[in-house]
């Protein structure tokens, strides 16, 4: 209210196109979860095989809830109003790199490792703080978030048992983990490239029209 702000202004405005965005959001994070998968499959020697303990049905549900809920408070939290008053204060890296710092901080004081904190909050932070600069509002970015963190965790790659677990063949233990990390930046990097294009393209059209206005 003191800076005269409306909801649309942080992207935390719903209309009638949020579900869709939101679904976009996922099939996003779902592409960028696969392509983790077959790189880390190619390049570490990884296979994934059915957990011997799987979830239950209730509990994959559970699991879809509650990381959406995570999601949308921490896009809400990190990359509505913060990225959006810092952006217009000094632009969209600066603003972009502040959050990011503070988003692995809060991951690293959640128990996450520094490397975690830095190699894997941060970067997720850069792609999902474009994806809510470059698509002004926070639907799509809550999908991708949620969709990460969800088929990451089916997949065997969290604490709690997904349905597959991660294999890795014998002597390829270290190489798999780089690979991992490796992978998982370049993905990251190159789809918060494809947002900043998105949103150079909607600033070029901008432009554009009020030229010809």
């Amino acid at each position: 209210r003191w800076d005269g702000m409306r909801l649309a202004d942080v992207g935390a405005a719903f209309d009638w196109a949020s579900p869709g965005r939101l679904a976009v959001g996922v099939l996003i994070g779902f592409v960028l979860v696969a392509a983790h998968t077959l790189v880390v499959a190619t390049a570490g020697h990884v296979r994934w095989e059915r957990d011997p303990v799987p979830a239950s049905g209730q509990t994959v549900v559970l699991f879809a809830l509650a990381y959406l809920c995570l999601a949308a408070r921490e896009e809400l939290a990190f990359h509505g109003y913060p990225l959006r008053c810092l952006q217009q204060l000094f632009g969209v890296w600066p603003a972009q790199f502040a959050i990011a710092i503070v988003f692995a901080a809060e991951h690293w004081l959640g128990g996450w490792s520094a490397g975690q904190a830095i190699w894997g909050a941060a970067v997720g932070s850069l792609l999902f703080g474009m994806a809510s600069i470059a698509t002004r509002g926070l639907a799509i970015p809550i999908g991708m978030h949620a969709a990460w963190n969800y088929f990451d965790w089916l997949r065997g790659n969290r604490a709690a048992n997904g349905l597959w677990r991660p294999v890795i063949e014998r002597g390829f233990e270290q190489s798999a983990n780089l690979v991992g990390i490796v992978g998982y930046v370049c993905i990251m990097l190159l789809a918060v490239l494809a947002f900043w294009f998105w949103y150079r393209r909607g600033k070029t059209r901008e432009k554009s029209e009020m030229d010809d206005s």
